[in-house]
């Protein structure tokens, strides 16, 4: 795995620093995420995987543009003397297709509630000659208090990928919703 290059200038500010690895997409990956109206498709996917082998030799723009969250891992680790007593870390992996190969794709939390502009910058995802990535973004869940947190479904965090041209303009805007908040933020009474 390598560390993902591309991150946004602003990230800094945040109150989360995010690092990301390069992951090598693989058919499991893409089974791993098919989903039908919103529900995984969980006895269907050995049958997809069969399905997606031949996907890396399709081109790049054989589907639309599409991002999605296919694994969300958190761990805690103890921290003696701290409030909360325990930290929590995130890793959550990302798959993108459909994008123009060699272009980076700006990716974001949206409805980041409490975070500067609603939103908070991830590292870029950079497609291969297929038009696909896949990334393993990592970081540390920052504490927020349980009366702060938002739980209607359209206002969970939201992935959005962004691809622009040459010119400036934007070419793909796509999003996958809704990411469990844990993904971000960690309960605190």
């Amino acid at each position: 795995m390598d560390e993902a290059k591309g991150s946004h200038d602003q990230q800094d500010q945040y109150n989360v620093e995010v690092h990301a690895k390069v992951l090598e997409l693989t058919p499991e990956d893409l089974a791993a995420g098919i989903r039908l109206f919103g529900a995984p498709l969980p006895k269907l996917s050995l049958q997809m995987i069969d399905v997606v082998k031949d996907f890396p030799s399709l081109g790049w723009d054989f589907f639309p543009a599409t991002i999605a969250v296919t694994r969300i891992m958190l761990a805690t680790q103890p921290a003696p003397g701290g409030n909360p007593p325990q930290t929590v870390s995130a890793s959550v992996t990302v798959v993108g297709f459909g994008f123009r190969p060699g272009v980076h794709v700006r990716l974001k939390w949206n409805n980041a509630w409490g975070f500067p502009g609603t939103s908070v910058p991830l590292p870029d995802g950079v497609p291969n000659s297929g038009g696909r990535f896949s990334l393993l973004l990592q970081h540390t869940a920052v504490p927020r208090a349980a009366k702060d947190w938002v739980w209607e479904e359209r206002n969970q965090l939201v992935l959005v990928a962004q691809q622009f041209r040459s010119n400036g303009s934007i070419e793909f805007d796509v999003n996958y919703r809704p990411v469990p908040p844990h993904v971000l933020w960690q309960w605190v009474p």
